[in-house]
């Protein structure tokens, strides 16, 4: 049974996040996918592109950041990230990509911090 649409799911990564906070949803929604042969499409973007640190130090390969055509974005998390100071080009990326996306997710704050400005509510588990 092929789905009606094709859900893209987009996950941003960042230096030093967590690893897990990536692998979990992304596994989940693999799994589903399996399940349902073209109901999902999974991306994990960077604002660069190419390897991203994770906190453990493995790398991730990563797309450059688009925000068009997101369904479901979702912003992975960081142990240190309340004790940082984001890059306004994070916030406004966070921002665009919110304000087209279905929905925003997270375990990290980034949403929240841009939340005010894209005229939605942003919910964090951090």
């Amino acid at each position: 049974m092929k789905p009606a649409i094709t859900h893209h799911i987009a996950f941003f990564v960042y230096p030093g996040f967590v690893l897990l906070d990536l692998s979990g949803p992304l596994e989940a929604f693999s799994s589903a996918e399996s399940l349902v042969p073209g109901s999902y499409r999974t991306t994990v973007m960077s604002l660069e592109g190419g390897e991203v640190q994770s906190s453990t130090g493995l790398k991730v390969m990563t797309q450059v950041a688009k925000a068009d055509a997101i369904d479901t974005f979702v912003v992975v998390g960081d142990f240190g990230l309340a004790h940082q100071t984001i890059a306004q080009e994070t916030v406004d990326f966070i921002r665009a990509a919110s304000a087209g996306a279905r929905r925003t997710a997270s375990v990290s704050c980034l949403p929240c911090s841009a939340g005010p400005a894209i005229n939605r509510s942003a919910t964090s588990t951090a």
